[in-house]
């Protein structure tokens, strides 16, 4: 009867609490970065300008583990400086053990969490990956990062000999900035491009000096902006031995055009000194344009979490996203805690 269906649900409860009781309590740390840099910027074809930036976040991490092996987490990222609606960035928990890990919040999107071949300057805001714009052409708004920070649930295997696989379903792809909410996230109460699916591979093999990493990924979405189903892939490789880095990433953009980026970069670490070279090709299929992005970079380690670097960009794009170029020069200070 539903009184002993209850009262058995009710002794399961206590026994698999029982079982994972905490060994200590959970602990709470705090790190973050900050960036803050000089530069020259021609945006959108315009006059040059002199500028100033900075950008930041604060991390607020937590952890532990029960004493039949469990491990818990929880990260919760507050952005330095103010945004309308979007003042918290990632936020998530997890609970894992040898099986693997599940993880519920807002992060970012599997194939892009175990994608490889990419090089990044300091903060991300030189490059052909330059979410920020700062060179001002149309290829900026082309990332490998599709779907950022929306509220999901992922699992990802344990590390298998160098392989690692992540799934992940997203509700929906505005529950971020002012979609965000502490309410169930469904497909029907965030309307737009939804129910996606995004699936992350890869591979790490190391030996001495040596080390060669894979990685594939997939994204579909089954109500893409209204318009129906769409699918991408992605692939990298990524090449280190004896301070060099050689890498390349190839991904196809939904809802472009059926756009295809085709990256590769090159990096040299000697010392507390880090260089960087980058070139990225973007071609649709049936434009008459294409569009193409290079940049270059030094970086400094000053001390342990101080660094500072020189890169410049440049974007010339003739159809992909928009008819425009242009390029920045921004020297950075970093600071990592």
């Amino acid at each position: 009867d539903i009184m002993k269906s209850i009262l058995f649900a009710s002794t399961a409860l206590i026994a698999l609490g029982s079982a994972a009781q905490a060994a200590e309590p959970l602990t709470v740390s705090v790190r973050g970065y900050m960036y803050a840099g000089i530069g020259v910027a021609d945006q959108l074809g315009g006059d040059s300008d002199f500028g100033v930036m900075r950008d930041g976040e604060i991390h607020f991490r937590v952890s532990g583990a029960s004493d039949n092996g469990l491990t818990f987490a929880a990260r919760v990222e507050l952005e330095a400086w103010s945004q309308n609606g979007d003042q918290i960035d990632e936020n998530w928990v997890t609970v894992g053990g040898d099986w693997g890990t599940v993880k519920i919040g807002s992060d970012d999107h599997a194939s892009y969490n175990l994608a490889t071949g990419v090089i990044y300057f300091m903060g991300a805001h030189i490059g052909a990956y330059d979410a920020f714009g700062e060179a001002g052409s149309g290829t900026s708004a082309l990332s490998n990062n599709r779907w950022s920070d929306q509220v999901s649930i992922s699992y990802r295997t344990p590390n298998l000999s160098g392989f690692l696989a992540e799934v992940q379903y997203i509700p929906s792809a505005s529950s971020d900035g002012f979609g965000d909410s502490n309410s169930l996230v469904t497909a029907a109460n965030h309307p737009g491009t939804s129910d996606i699916v995004s699936v992350g591979l890869n591979y790490r093999l190391e030996m001495d000096a040596f080390a060669f990493q894979v990685s594939g990924g997939y994204d579909w979405a089954d109500d893409f902006g209204g318009n129906g189903s769409e699918s991408a892939f992605m692939a990298g490789a990524q090449f280190e031995f004896s301070g060099f880095v050689v890498g390349g990433h190839w991904q196809q953009a939904m809802g472009n055009g059926d756009t295809d980026e085709y990256l590769g970069n090159v990096g040299y670490s000697t010392g507390p000194w880090n260089f960087g070279l980058q070139y990225m090709y973007a071609e649709v299929d049936g434009a008459s344009g294409d569009a193409n992005t290079f940049a270059g970079w030094a970086s400094y380690d000053l001390a342990p979490g101080v660094s500072v670097g020189l890169g410049a960009e440049y974007s010339d794009d003739s159809g992909v996203i928009a008819n425009n170029e242009g390029y920045a020069v921004m020297g950075i200070m970093g600071l990592s805690f």
